[in-house]
C-alpha cells in the first residue's frame, strides 16, 4: 500500500447497505471536505492535548507513539462519529500550532498511517474490463462483519475487535480481562476506479467493493448493471 500522506481529504461517512448500488452523492464529499467543520468540542479537546504536547516538547522530551495513543484511545473511537475526519482535524491543528517542532508533524503522519493501515484486512485489488474490485477479509479477532464506506477517493473499513488486557487486582495479582475496541482502516481508491459509482458485496468474513472504471478520456463510466 502506498504511503498515505496526511492531510488526507477525509469526509463524513455515508454508510451503505451491502446490496446498495446507488452512487455516492458527490455533494456530500464537497460539503465536508474542510476539517474545520468538525465540532467545536473536538477542536477544544485537540487544543488542550496540543498544549500538553507542546509543554512536553519545550521540556526537551521526544514525541513518542504513546503521546498520540493517549489522545486517540478507545474512548475517542467510541465517541467520535467520524474518527478519520477528527484525526485529520487534529493533524491540521498540529501543523497550524506546532509546525514540525521536534519532528512532531512527521511523527504524527507516520503514526497515523500505521494506525489506519488496512494490512490486517489483506486488501486485494482485482482489475476487470469494466470494473475494479477491492476485497477485504475480516481478521480472526473481529467480533462481526466489516463495514465499509467510500468518500473523497478513500475507502474506509471499520469493525469491532475482541482482545484481552492485563489488570492488577486489589491483592496485587495480575488478571486478564476481555475488551472490545472499534477499529478503523483507510486506503485510497485504486487508480482508474470511479469513487462515486460502486456497489458492495458483504459476507460473514469479508466485503468486496466493486467500482466502475473511469473512462479513458477522464469522464465517468456508466453505473455497473
Amino acid at each position: 500500500m502506498r504511503k498515505l500522506l496526511f492531510i488526507l481529504p477525509f469526509t463524513l461517512l455515508v454508510q451503505r447497505a451491502p446490496a446498495q448500488t446507488k452512487p455516492v452523492p458527490q455533494r456530500a464529499d464537497k460539503a465536508a471536505a474542510d476539517p474545520e467543520q468538525v465540532s467545536e468540542d473536538m477542536i477544544k479537546d485537540v487544543d488542550d492535548w496540543l498544549g500538553r504536547l507542546d509543554a512536553r516538547l519545550e521540556s526537551g522530551k521526544p514525541v513518542l507513539p504513546r503521546d498520540f495513543d493517549s489522545f486517540f484511545g478507545n474512548s475517542f473511537f467510541e465517541s467520535s462519529k467520524d474518527p478519520a475526519l477528527d484525526m485529520q482535524a487534529a493533524q491540521k491543528r498540529i501543523r497550524d500550532r506546532l509546525g514540525n517542532k521536534a519532528g512532531v508533524a512527521e511523527a504524527y503522519d507516520k503514526w497515523m498511517a500505521e494506525k489506519l493501515s488496512p494490512a490486517d484486512l489483506s486488501p486485494r485489488i482485482t482489475p476487470g474490463k469494466k470494473t475494479i474490485t477491492v476485497a477485504f477479509t475480516a481478521p480472526k479477532n473481529a467480533e462481526s462483519g466489516l463495514k465499509a464506506a467510500v468518500s473523497m477517493k478513500l475507502i474506509k473499513i471499520s469493525y469491532s475487535s475482541r482482545g484481552t488486557r492485563a489488570e492488577k487486582r486489589s491483592d496485587g495479582a495480575q488478571a486478564s480481562r476481555s475488551s472490545q475496541r472499534k477499529q478503523l482502516r483507510v486506503m485510497p481508491v485504486p487508480a482508474g476506479a470511479d469513487s462515486a459509482k460502486y456497489r458492495m458485496k458483504a459476507s460473514r468474513r469479508g466485503i468486496e467493493i466493486i467500482f466502475d472504471r473511469l473512462k479513458a478520456n477522464g469522464g465517468q463510466a456508466e453505473a455497473t448493471k
